[in-house]
């Protein structure tokens, strides 16, 4: 699992804050297809902002959980129903990448 100080966590917020929301998990709950979405997202960002359902705190602590263990990610920080997950690129020349501070 990936280890992030709490520089980096602030560093990606800030660059995550002026994403828009990249998927979104309907009032049915987390599926299959929604991960599978999710990890192919992953293939062409390193960050991503997904919006979660109306439900209670703790079910949503379990579909980020879910989300995050699925995917190999972590998440970043969740502010309301907006919850930011990173997970960087395997090919560290992959345009786009993430320049995390030490």
């Amino acid at each position: 699992m990936i280890e992030l100080t709490g520089t980096q966590r602030r560093h990606l917020n800030s660059v995550g804050h002026k994403l828009p929301c990249a998927a979104a998990i309907g009032n049915e709950g987390l599926s299959d297809e929604f991960i599978r979405h999710v990890d192919e997202l992953f293939n062409q960002h390193e960050l991503l902002k997904i919006r979660l359902p109306d439900i209670s705190a703790a079910k949503r602590g379990e579909c980020i959980a879910k989300i995050t263990q699925t995917a190999k990610a972590i998440c970043v920080g969740v502010v309301g129903r907006v919850a930011m997950i990173y997970r960087p690129f395997a090919d560290p020349e992959k345009p786009g990448r993430i320049q995390l501070p030490d």
